[in-house]
């Protein structure tokens, strides 16, 4: 290996199609180090580019053991902590067959299954799992990962061929998934597949053979291909490669339960149907059976022809959104349409742009529809519109991929005449979306936010003809209106109409509390008892402030899955003395504040954008790094930072 400035002893380790993997000694002290350094070739371009991605990614966050920790970017080569080993590449090239034998093997994928677990504890991705990104150690088999600079974008892993053994379907971008840590559990299973075995799952294939294998075929078992192989060893495996990330293991600690297993013998048993050990809070509502039940009786009755008016108030954190959107998601399933838009606090300079924003996913589903249906649609819509479709098209440019291209407006047009026009037009537009047992649900959040023309405009609306099929839903926080807010005036208006309807969501009770910890901790109301009666006092029964409280004891390992119990296990004491914020802003403020430094400045740079943005789009506006920009932005996910966008293609962001 040529000499590198700075370094003495060089010894390769190994030299794969991206990489040059060696251990060298710092000239300046003598210390032992690991350097990765490109290779020449095709793809020095992108091995330089994951060189500098896995050092943005790694410099600044607490590591689990077992994850080499980068110490500096010196030019093209890649400094981390020395650890003692070689990669698992090259140890499997100096086996027999290429392969471990049963004791040796299930020590590795042991080791390897908890250094998954500590990642995920660490909530890291690593997302190219395989033999040349491990290094083990010949003496006692501890391992050590690397390579966490790969991107996850299908067009860059989908071009290196040596990725694309190990990489699961979500990584193909044929398949409407984003890749999570399931993905790594994949990963590890084609790895794992090829130490028991001597070769990956699909081995001698071209690029586009491995994507449809990955996505459409299932390997021969491990026990197929070596028949003295244990039978749950090569079961463990095969699930790990399943398609669906929803049947692989629920965790690498279920898998490493799984592993032990397997090393003392036991005999293969039918998998559980609920495997407990993954923290999960549910995508449920508790304690709103009342309520819901409420609006599906008014929605029935709209889906008979009435024009219905219901008003939902309700603190900051209480339910509104997520009941209505429970709603919105029934109805859709049921044919018919759900239109959402939200009111901005700091974004009522234009007008209707929440009623118009809330028509967007509406379009787009229509777009999603055969030529022939498509086409009924456009007729009925250019019908509907007429002479004002430049109006809508105006305000809502995406309607033109339906209707056609229209005619600008007159420069000279003033905003007042404008706004008229809409009105004519608005009620005719939106009367094609309802029809029998499939009206339109219209949901309108934070009215308290609404601009003067939008309240104009949903006078017109109310007041006149009624809009059969139709349910008009508006939430708000009372706390917010002041005397002379033009939305009493509005209520005032629809207490007129025949049917309208008020609902004050209120605080949780304690029981629905006890219900959504029965359901994460699988455990017996009476065993959460204590449990929820803290949390519903910490969140003075706020659902979102009390999920978040719960989430928050998870991390801080005040709430642990305790392995030989099999049972969840908590600090109660501990968990009375943390502490909640006092308002859902100030939660949010402390939840942002206590991510890293490169997730903040991904969510503020996202927060120029007004309601939905694309990830391509913010990456390439603001010039950022794709990979720390993904996976800041699923973290802000499973926080609940941020909601992943209806309608659009997982692939796009």
């Amino acid at each position: 290996m040529e000499k590198l400035a700075g370094y003495d002893s060089i010894e390769l380790l190994a030299e794969g199609p991206l990489f040059i993997l060696a251990r060298g000694k710092l000239t300046a002290d003598g210390e032992a180090v690991l350097l990765k350094t490109p290779v020449s070739g095709e793809y020095r371009i992108i091995a330089e580019r994951f060189l500098k991605a896995e050092f943005t990614l790694l410099q600044d966050i607490p590591l689990p053991e077992g994850v080499a920790a980068v110490r500096r970017l010196h030019g093209t080569v890649l400094e981390l902590n020395n650890i003692p080993g070689i990669p698992l590449s090259t140890f499997l090239k100096g086996l027999p067959n290429g392969r471990c034998d049963i004791s040796k093997g299930i020590i590795i994928a042991q080791n390897l299954s908890m250094l998954l677990f500590r990642l995920r504890q660490h909530r890291l991705l690593h997302l190219s799992i395989q033999p040349a990104q491990i290094l083990v150690n010949p003496d006692n088999f501890q391992v050590c990962l690397t390579g966490f600079g790969i991107p996850i974008s299908k067009l860059d892993i989908t071009q290196i061929p040596p990725f694309l053994p190990y990489i699961s379907p979500e990584q193909t971008g044929r398949v409407d998934r984003q890749p999570d840590f399931r993905s790594d559990l994949y990963a590890l299973g084609a790895t794992l597949y090829e130490i028991f075995t001597g070769s990956p799952p699909f081995p001698d294939q071209d690029k586009m053979g491995l994507i449809h294998s990955h996505l459409a075929r299932l390997p021969l078992s491990p026990k197929a291909v070596i028949p003295g192989l244990a039978p749950r060893l090569s079961s463990a495996i095969m699930r790990l490669l399943t398609k669906n990330p929803a049947d692989r293991f629920p965790s690498a600690a279920s898998l490493h339960n799984e592993l032990e297993q397997v090393r003392l013998g036991t005999e293969l048993q039918s998998r559980p149907e609920n495997e407990k050990d993954r923290f999960q809070l549910l995508d449920k509502l508790y304690g709103r059976a009342d309520e819901f039940a409420r609006l599906q009786n008014v929605l029935s009755a709209s889906s008979q022809g009435q024009s219905s008016l219901f008003f939902i108030s309700g603190n900051s954190g209480v339910g509104k959104s997520a009941l209505i959107q429970r709603l919105g998601s029934q109805l859709i399933q049921d044919g018919g349409f759900f239109a959402a838009g939200k009111f901005e606090q700091y974004n009522q300079s234009t007008p209707f742009i929440a009623l118009l924003n809330a028509f967007m996913p509406v379009l787009n589903r229509l777009l999603k529809l055969e030529d022939d249906e498509l086409e009924i649609w456009r007729k009925r819509l250019q019908s509907s519109l007429g002479a004002n479709a430049p109006v809508v098209a105006s305000l809502l440019p995406e309607i033109e991929l339906i209707i056609g291209k229209q005619k600008k407006l007159p420069v000279d047009e003033s905003s007042l005449e404008l706004a008229n026009r809409l009105k004519k037009v608005m009620k005719d537009f939106m009367r094609q979306f309802g029809a029998a047992d499939k009206p339109l649900l219209l949901f309108l959040d934070d009215l308290q936010w609404a601009d003067h023309a939008t309240f104009d405009l949903l006078h017109s609306l109310v007041n006149g003809q009624s809009l059969p099929y139709m349910m008009l839903v508006g939430a708000f926080h009372a706390k917010h209106l002041a005397e002379a807010h033009p939305l009493h005036a509005f209520l005032e208006t629809c207490q007129e109409q025949e049917a309208f309807f008020e609902l004050e969501l209120l605080p949780l009770p304690e029981t629905a509390i006890n219900e959504m910890l029965c359901d994460v901790l699988h455990e017996t109301p009476e065993g959460v008892a204590s449990l929820a009666r803290i949390v519903s006092q910490k969140s003075a029964g706020n659902p979102f402030f009390a999920r978040e409280f719960v989430r928050r004891q998870y991390r801080a390992q005040l709430i642990q899955y305790d392995y030989l119990q099999n049972k969840w296990n908590w600090d109660e004491a501990g968990i009375l003395q943390a502490g909640i914020s006092g308002s859902a802003v100030e939660l949010m403020v402390e939840m942002v504040e206590a991510l890293p430094e490169t997730e903040q400045q991904v969510l503020k740079f996202a927060s120029f954008f007004t309601r939905e943005f694309q990830e391509p789009t913010l990456v390439k506006l603001f010039a950022l790094e794709v990979e720390p920009t993904h996976l800041a932005l699923i973290s802000a996910t499973e926080r609940g930072l941020i909601l992943p966008a209806p309608n659009v293609p997982a692939e796009t962001g």
